[in-house]
């Protein structure tokens, strides 16, 4: 998978993506993004057959992803249902730069790796689980009170 800045995006190939794919959904289509997350970035394959949509904001020096109001559903987009291991290897993928990262994952896609806290269809985890050896509970932000010194349970989301 390849990360894609805004201008980067074809937009007539992300939203055949969308369109072909058997999960596909209003929410994903590239106006929509740009609508509610007008820096949208992604995660594409070589051919947009594999798509996976980044929402992202930049708050106190940090970059992070979050579900965008009116926004249910997002994840990975494909002509296939997603395996477990591609969910996985793709949520992996996520550039390093997002430090906290809020995903509502789409119905076709299902996760079992033990480094991530979630449902079916919802992905909450922090991005320092294993790149800078903070500890991370599922609703609590760890880098954030880890860098000032809290207990990782005061502030909740």
């Amino acid at each position: 998978m390849e990360h894609l800045k805004h201008i980067e995006i074809d937009k007539e190939k992300w939203d055949q993506a969308i369109d072909a794919s058997d999960n596909g959904l209003i929410y994903a289509k590239s106006w929509y993004l740009d609508i509610v997350s007008p820096d949208w970035q992604a995660l594409v394959d070589e051919n947009y057959e594999t798509v996976f949509p980044l929402t992202c904001r930049r708050k106190y020096g940090y970059n992070y992803l979050y579900p965008p109001f009116f926004t249910q559903q997002l994840g990975v987009f494909s002509k296939e249902v997603p395996t477990i291991d591609a969910v996985n290897q793709i949520l992996r993928s996520i550039p390093k730069e997002f430090r906290f990262i809020e995903i509502n994952l789409n119905h076709q896609n299902k996760t079992s790796a033990p480094d991530f806290s979630w449902g079916s269809a919802c992905c909450w985890f922090d991005y320092c689980w294993n790149v800078v050896g903070w500890s991370s509970d599922w609703l609590y932000v760890d880098w954030l009170c880890g860098r000032i010194g809290y207990p990782s349970n005061r502030f909740a989301i």
